[in-house]
């Protein structure tokens, strides 16, 4: 009899210390799964609170190639749809000769990973709901080769890329970032222009359009 005490005893106990490493086991997925809720809940809250700029652009000027160099001004137009002011909001963008399935990638992680933020520079502030524009013109220095060669001599396609970076406090906080890539057309075509003989005309700019393939992209 004192055996089978023994037993029963025993086994109450393991069963007893299996209840417990399970409780324990409980006890610590609901800490973890409170902890998990108070960072979703953190983050939502940043998230609602921070600053949110998108960016567009348009062409300002005209295309001009002369002695083999290529000059076009655009106008980016920046807005704050976040709830709290937009700090050291500075663009770096880039004009490319070529499509943008060749710049898409490299050129937006190029921009992106180096940004101006903290930098020496004009920077601007952007407040909720408001719009403010940034004009920049880009030059290339070379258009000798830049498409193509077809029967009516080499085109001209061109890739404006870049990112726009903004801060939700002037001295700290993280570096937010929005990057854009747009196809330069003309007439609804992805060929600007035609050059026989390498010599480029000048192309107003009200027959050019800008196609966005990356527009507002909240890259962070």
């Amino acid at each position: 009899m004192t055996i089978v005490f023994t037993a029963k005893a025993t086994r109450a106990a393991s069963e007893a210390v299996k209840a417990a490493r399970s409780s324990a086991i409980q006890s610590a997925r609901s800490a973890t799964a409170a902890a998990d809720t108070v960072e979703i809940a953190r983050k939502a809250y940043l998230a609602e609170h921070r600053p949110w700029l998108s960016v567009d652009a348009a062409i300002n000027t005209d295309l001009t190639m002369t002695d083999g160099k290529l000059a076009l001004g655009f106008m980016f137009a920046m807005r704050n749809y976040g709830r709290t002011p937009a700090q050291k909001v500075w663009i770096d963008s880039k004009l490319s000769i070529g499509s943008p399935t060749q710049h898409v990638a490299a050129e937006v992680e190029a921009r992106r990973l180096a940004p101006r933020v903290g930098q020496a520079g004009i920077f601007k502030c952007v407040f909720p709901d408001q719009e403010t524009h940034w004009g920049i013109t880009h030059a290339h220095d070379d258009v000798s080769h830049p498409g193509p060669e077809t029967a009516d001599g080499r085109v001209l396609l061109l890739t404006l890329s870049g990112v726009l970076c903004y801060q939700e406090a002037l001295d700290d906080g993280p570096v937010h970032y929005t990057s854009f890539v747009f196809e330069v057309r003309r007439s609804n075509s992805r060929v600007i222009a035609t050059a026989p003989n390498g010599n480029w005309p000048t192309i107003p700019g009200a027959e050019l359009s800008l196609v966005p393939w990356v527009s507002g992209w909240f890259a962070d």
